[in-house]
């Protein structure tokens, strides 16, 4: 699993190793505050992407304006993560 929330956090995406098919590579997503500014993080997080890579998003309890349900997570979350997580 792969952390990232800015783009500058994990530079030259396109060599992450990905040629082990035991291990799955996951680039888990967060971001703070409004879902709209989530959203924006995570449409940017995934332009120029390695292709077969796993996603990942992080719905912070008491940070995030409002918190999305699990069913709201992947009803509004596009493309839809592969992993949700709750911290």
């Amino acid at each position: 699993m792969l952390h990232q929330f800015q783009l500058r956090m994990i530079t030259d995406r396109q060599d992450i190793d990905m040629s082990r098919s035991e291990v799955a590579l996951l680039i888990h997503a967060d971001g703070l505050g409004s879902q709209g500014a989530k959203q924006a993080t995570w449409q940017a997080l995934h332009e120029g992407a390695p292709e077969g890579i796993r996603w990942g998003w992080k719905n912070f309890v008491d940070e995030d304006q409002p918190m999305l349900t699990p069913e709201q997570t992947y009803a509004t979350v596009d493309p839809v993560p592969d992993f949700v997580s709750y911290q």
